[in-house]
């Protein structure tokens, strides 16, 4: 799973309490684990033991958050049947209460659309334009973000990335602007399954419109091992000419074929390249292909001309995929291989009710990458959501999400953290009141010394339905 961290170059502080003023709201929404940063949105509240008339609905909802000098106010409306349409967010000082003129725009959020949903959020600074993201969500959970940078009003960058079903990022797209307006850099790149393997397809433009395209198909791959980085065979064409390419986790080298192709005597397909910059020590490169007509990889060997294995990656290729599923909709991904060889790479897991009882992607060698467990307390009182995440340099962290409810169902203390090894980092506690409608009231967050960091308060705006 490819986690993408979007580059937040305005706004930093206001948009940090922004995020706190999210988590304030009544719990949020459990972490999905994608590989897009996903914004939570606000939800209207689920009404208790003293509901809102039949006859009403909340059309509005102001929640205003302090925290140190700093005032936060997010205005968000909603339709009758309790989805947000727009919000607001303004942001001042704490004299800035009493006097609303003062407040100043830092977001604007839209959603539109049924079955394929778009949000649109845009931020600014001083009045004036920042960033633009467009998310949109097709029904299978496919998505695509646009992510637009602008200075002084005019577009400077435009990041795009879409993800599939399972929230796994398969293509990414950067193009840069001159202040002519004219685009001066793009790089597209496809994704194949393994989040940290080379691309499949790299296509790079420059401001001279000159294209460089890098490809890697699955048969050009072996994977990585414990003691060795994937090899790949990378295809490149530009304006210059065509190249083969030798690349091995950091190292790249070109290739060109050697006189001693056929020099081997095996009756497995085969060719001997010679290597630009030695590995290892060692320049000459032997690979063997299938022998099934679709002349792929199957080994890879760097060596000298007297001995070719000095360092060798084998590959066993993927026939199909098999996918199976149970009454509860939990579904697993499995790779079948050649020998027969079953590899799991994608299981979750509901239990009844279409509730969410875990997720988990595995690696190409069927380890765990990332995964989300969502557990509760016998009492049904407690819920407690951990993912798991690996790094891109394999270390693990754990973002950890405990909700504890009232008797009638709704939540009092919602805390979360962030687990490295034995360490626990930046735990947050946040505690809710209500009001006599049921709806969220008061919000007190508090940091893991024990100091409180900011308090929100909740006023509403109830319309007559039909009006």
């Amino acid at each position: 799973m490819r986690h993408v961290i979007y580059k937040l170059t305005c706004l930093a502080g206001a948009i940090a309490l922004c995020m706190a003023l999210t988590a304030c709201d009544g719990g949020g929404q459990e972490r999905e684990g994608r590989n897009v940063t996903v914004t939570q949105e606000p939800t209207a509240s689920v009404p208790t033991a003293t509901p809102t008339p039949a006859n009403v609905y909340m059309y509005e909802r102001t929640a205003t958050m302090r925290s140190a000098n700093s005032v936060i106010r997010v205005t968000t409306h909603f339709t009758e049947d309790g989805d947000w349409t727009d919000s607001v967010t303004e942001t001042g000082t704490m004299g800035d209460l009493e006097n609303p003129g003062r407040y100043e725009v830092t977001e604007r959020k839209t959603k539109s659309g049924e079955f394929t949903v778009t949000i649109v959020t845009e931020r600014y600074e001083a009045g004036a334009i920042r960033t633009i993201l467009r998310e949109t969500t097709q029904e299978d959970g496919a998505t695509q973000s646009v992510y637009e940078y602008y200075t002084y009003g005019m577009l400077t960058e435009r990041d795009t990335d879409y993800t599939d079903g399972e929230g796994r990022c398969t293509m990414t797209r950067i193009e840069r602007f001159g202040e002519d307006g004219k685009r001066t850099f793009m790089r597209e790149v496809q994704y194949r399954d393994d989040a940290f393997a080379v691309p499949l397809t790299e296509i790079t433009t420059d401001a001279e419109e000159k294209t460089t395209t890098r490809t890697c198909a699955e048969g050009r791959y072996i994977e990585a091992t414990e003691t060795r980085p994937a090899l790949a065979v990378v295809s490149e064409s530009s304006a210059d000419g065509n190249r083969l390419l030798l690349v091995i986790g950091s190292f790249e080298t070109e290739l060109s074929e050697s006189t001693e192709n056929n020099v081997i005597d095996t009756a497995v397909p085969l060719t001997v390249y010679d290597l630009k910059e030695p590995y290892d020590g060692y320049s000459k490169l032997v690979l063997y292909y299938s022998e099934d007509g679709k002349n792929d990889l199957t080994r890879a060997e760097i060596g000298t001309a007297e001995k070719y294995d000095q360092i060798v990656w084998e590959r066993h290729p993927v026939t199909q995929k098999r996918v199976e599923t149970d009454s509860y909709g939990s579904y697993k991904i499995i790779d079948v291989h050649e020998d027969g060889t079953e590899i799991v790479r994608f299981e979750r897991k509901y239990k009844e009710g279409y509730v969410l009882k875990s997720e988990t992607t595995y690696d190409s060698k069927g380890k765990v990458t990332d995964s989300i467990v969502c557990e509760d307390s016998a009492d049904g009182r407690v819920s407690t959501s951990r993912e798991l995440v690996t790094k891109a340099n394999g270390t693990e962290v754990t973002f950890v999400k405990q909700t504890e409810r009232l008797e009638n169902g709704q939540t009092s203390i919602v805390k979360t953290y962030t687990r490295e090894g034995d360490r626990i980092v930046g735990l947050k506690t946040m505690e809710y009141t209500y009001n006599e409608r049921g709806e969220v009231a008061k919000c007190v967050c508090t940091s893991e010394d024990g100091n409180e960091e900011s308090v929100t308060e909740y006023t509403y705006v109830y319309k007559e339905r039909g009006k």
